[in-house]
Formats: structure tokens, C-alpha cells, sequence
């Protein structure tokens, strides 16, 4: 980028309603979250950068100056306290500022506190289940902290390294979806790597103007996670890696559950969800985090990247 456009776009607001997309993402780096919202005060912006488009620019804009933009991680819980507690340490252990983050746990199976909140992370729990997977994403959307500028996806069956949320944000500057190309199995004392082939929804991220653009997840209870990215897609929706970012893979998939957890829902068929409510529960009342934490969370990541493994 020429610093004489730079220089123009400070300095001459109304100028900036003559770049197009491509000038306009490659100047964002550039500017600070003052000098675009001296921009959008303006009211000129083009179409795509209009007010329903300032807030992830300005979430953009905070990386650059230095300012981590707040991000919330949201799981959808059910029937796994133990897991839950295992991935609420991972949450705990994150290296991602205190202040900037948050953890929203929406439970439908009644096993704890109806409002537990905790200084960086809260817990709804009803015993009305949802209807379908995808309205329970979506209401976990909306129950996350107002300042919210991305969502992270989080499975409570999954694990999660230190960086998860560094490598998120680092993508969400970049892209209003964050879709990584690698994925970490669990073999013997090492993480190993593997290839995603677009799938493991639990590693993705989005910016929350796009949830709130695109309506977010459809009613589905299996398969809600490539309806999402055929729709983004075909809207022309971009992502970014964060791999590919200079970020080693942070999302542990747990290939095997223990016997007492209720199974993937991928793997479960088409009665799958309605299977898991006839699983019998215990009430638990307050969720802890899993003290030690996980183990893995300290192994070494091999080198070697692997296809996927299904």
C-alpha cells in the first residue's frame, strides 16, 4: 500500500469513499481505531463499509494498534461434565489477556447452577433442551458479553491450547472468518497434526458482524457446520488461516470419548440428538475446572503434518 493513499485517507476522510474493496482491506492495517471511526463519522463510506461494517474494522484496527479486540469463546454443553471441566482448564490456561476475553457455557440438560458467573467466563444451564443444535448456537451468540467482536467455537468435549485465542484474533484481522488448516489428534505423549480438509467447526472463529449478517446457524442437529460454510461461501465470504499466520494449531480433537460421555453427535446418525436426551444425567450444581489440567496440554507438537484422518 503507497503511504501517499494512506496519507490521503487520514488526512481527507471523504476520500476514502473512492477506494474500492481491495484498497480499502489492505489500507485497514494502516489506520488506528480512532482514525477509522473518525471515517465511518463521516457517513460516506462505501456500501460494504457502511455502520453494519464499522464494527469489525474497528476490531481490526485495535489489532494493529496494539489492543487485543474482545473475543468470546461459546460452547454448547450437554451430558459431559467431566469433558466440560477439562475444557474449562484449557480456557483458564489461555495466554490471551484476561480482560479480553470471555467464555460463555450454555447447558440444556439442567446439570448445574441456572446463572453461574465468574470473573472471565459464565454458565447458563436450563432443562429445556433445544429444539436443534443450531438454535442452540445461536442463543449462545446472544447471551455472550455486548462488546463481543468475534466468536470463538468451542466443543466441551475438545481440548484447547494456550494460544487459541492469540491465533483467532491474529485471523479475525485478516478475515471476518477464521478456518484453520490443521487440527491436533492425540497420540501416545504428542499432539499430531493433521490436515482439516474444511471440517472441525470446533477450531473455527467469526467476526460477530457476520453472525449478525448472516443469521447465524441454520436449525440442524448434525451437519450445521457445512451448511454454514456453503453459505458463506457462496456469499463470497473470505477466511483466513491462521496456520498459515505464523500460528501452530490449537484445537485438540478428541478421537476417542470415554463410555460415560455422550458420543460425537457427528458420528451418532440422524436420531442422534433425540439419543442423547435419553442418556440419564446427574446434577452437578457448580462447574469447576478440571484441576490438574489435561495433561496434553503440555505435550510436544510433531512435526510432521498428516491427512486427515477421516
Amino acid at each position: 500500500m503507497p503511504d501517499p493513499l494512506i496519507t490521503t485517507a487520514r488526512n481527507a476522510a471523504a476520500k476514502y469513499s473512492d477506494l474500492d474493496r481491495e484498497q480499502a482491506t489492505a489500507l485497514l492495517p494502516h489506520l488506528t481505531a480512532g482514525e477509522i471511526a473518525d471515517l465511518a463519522a463521516v457517513g460516506n463510506l462505501p456500501e460494504h463499509l457502511r455502520a453494519d461494517r464499522v464494527a469489525h474494522l474497528l476490531a481490526a484496527a485495535r489489532v494493529a494498534d496494539g489492543t487485543p479486540p474482545f473475543l468470546c469463546a461459546v460452547c454448547c454443553t450437554y451430558k459431559r461434565p467431566k469433558l466440560l471441566a477439562e475444557m474449562l482448564a484449557c480456557y483458564l490456561a489461555q495466554d490471551y489477556p484476561p480482560h479480553r476475553r470471555h467464555l460463555l457455557i450454555l447447558d440444556d440438560a439442567g446439570q448445574f447452577r441456572p446463572d453461574q458467573r465468574e470473573a472471565t467466563w459464565s454458565l447458563v444451564s436450563t432443562r429445556h433442551r433445544f429444539r436443534t443444535l443450531g438454535e442452540k448456537r445461536n442463543a449462545a451468540f446472544a447471551l455472550a458479553p455486548p462488546k463481543t467482536a468475534g466468536y470463538l467455537i468451542w466443543d466441551d468435549d475438545d481440548l484447547y491450547l494456550p494460544g487459541a485465542f492469540k491465533a483467532a484474533a491474529s485471523a479475525l484481522a485478516a478475515a471476518p472468518w477464521s478456518r484453520p488448516s490443521q487440527v491436533l489428534h492425540l497420540r501416545g505423549p504428542s499432539l499430531v497434526p493433521h490436515k482439516t480438509g474444511g471440517l472441525y467447526q470446533g477450531g473455527w472463529s467469526f467476526r460477530r458482524d457476520l453472525i449478525e449478517q448472516t443469521g447465524g446457524y441454520r436449525p440442524h442437529n448434525n451437519g450445521e457446520d457445512q451448511e454454514i460454510a456453503a453459505r458463506l461461501f457462496a456469499q463470497g465470504i473470505c477466511y483466513a488461516d491462521p496456520v498459515a499466520l505464523g500460528h501452530p494449531p490449537q484445537y485438540l480433537f478428541r478421537d476417542q470419548l470415554p463410555p460415560s460421555a455422550t458420543p460425537h453427535l457427528s458420528g451418532a446418525g440422524p436420531t442422534g440428538y433425540a439419543d442423547h436426551a435419553r442418556r440419564g444425567s446427574a446434577y452437578i450444581g457448580t462447574l469447576n475446572p478440571a484441576d490438574p489440567a489435561p495433561a496434553a496440554l503440555r505435550y510436544p507438537i510433531a512435526e510432521t503434518v498428516h491427512p486427515r484422518p477421516f
